[in-house]
């Protein structure tokens, strides 16, 4: 259990924190990220993963950054902050599954769902074996599918408006004939089939 920071500041490579009351010792990020998770303390983390993206480290490492971070963003519904932390996750470390996750997840959450299907298919590329990813990829998938299943059968409501006055009749022409709108009735209409 985590108990104590010992920095506020995040090191070059990793953060430092107090473990169980031992002496300081290295603990990736991930570790932290599981501590804010649980306490909730989604501003702190993004405030600490900002810091470490700064760092010198491996870009392997930035990567596990940014796709943390917006993890954390998402968590605070800043949807399109963190679709970019995710494409930077992802321009790190085109093989990191996570960056490709955080943006499909991102993706949903801003209607995206064509980009957050390629998205989750991409982690189930990079992870087979991944339940969630495999779940994910089907249940947004089959939103896609609906969505622009409904977008084909939708139908427009709105009326075309004629105005009768703008509508010039052939002088030759010898069937009924309107002078208004309101003389449209049964009557009318069994008229105009007849002379058809």
């Amino acid at each position: 259990m985590i108990r104590k920071f010992t920095q506020r500041r995040i090191s070059k490579r990793q953060m430092n924190i107090r473990v169980r009351g031992t002496s300081s010792s290295n603990v990736s990020s991930d570790y932290y990220h599981s501590y804010i998770y649980i306490e909730g303390n989604f501003e702190k983390a993004l405030d600490m993963y900002s810091e470490a993206i700064f760092c010198k480290v491996p870009k392997k490492q930035k990567a596990v950054y940014y796709a943390n971070r917006a993890f954390v963003n998402i968590k605070l519904e800043n949807y399109a902050i963190a679709l970019f932390d995710a494409n930077e996750s992802i321009s790190c470390d085109s093989s990191y599954s996570k960056g490709y996750y955080r943006r499909g997840s991102a993706n949903v959450a801003l209607n995206h769902m064509a980009d957050a299907v390629k998205d989750f298919k991409k982690v189930c590329q990079l992870e087979p074996q991944n339940k969630d990813a495999r779940d994910k990829y089907a249940t947004t998938l089959k939103e896609h599918k609906e969505r622009e299943f409904a977008k084909c059968i939708q139908k427009d409501d709105e009326r075309i408006v004629v105005n009768l006055d703008q509508i010039e009749v052939e002088a030759s022409y010898s069937g009924p004939r309107l002078d208004g709108a309101d003389q449209i009735n049964g009557e009318w209409v069994q008229k105009l089939m007849e002379h058809q």
